[in-house]
């Protein structure tokens, strides 16, 4: 099994200082993202960020993934409208099944989270193409 290194573009003390921002008082799971998103950037891997900020890797993978949301579902994750887990599910999505998917669990056409996850699962393999 080959180990590629990928380039890191801060230094590891650098990266440590912004990591420890996680465990910030109020420290949302936006912000979190946030951190995240600029230690990859930099080219930590999650695997690497996970153990800068002494979180599980899935954590750090999860929380990156938020990123991706539209700004709506930033609110609605914001407000606590939306769980962590279902926002993930969401932020995998186009925008406008983002904007689909925000509309239909405000609406109350889930049950609950895991049965609107499961449904975001479905569209996203609806979106992904096939090879």
């Amino acid at each position: 099994m080959t180990t590629t290194t990928t380039a890191k573009l801060m230094p590891a003390s650098t990266a440590r200082t912004i990591a420890r921002q996680v465990d910030e008082p109020g420290t949302t799971p936006l912000r979190e993202s946030g951190i995240y998103r600029v230690l990859a950037e930099a080219g930590y891997t999650a695997h690497e960020i996970a153990t800068l900020c002494g979180r599980h890797w899935n954590h750090v993978d999860l929380r990156l993934g938020l990123a991706d949301l539209d700004q709506a579902s930033r609110d609605a994750l914001d407000a606590g409208t939306i769980t962590v887990g279902l926002a993930w599910y969401i932020s995998r999505l186009s925008a406008p099944n983002q904007r689909v998917m925000l509309a239909r669990w405000k609406r109350g056409d889930f049950k609950d989270a895991h049965e609107a996850s499961d449904h975001a699962a479905d569209l996203r393999r609806l979106e992904a193409p096939t090879t």
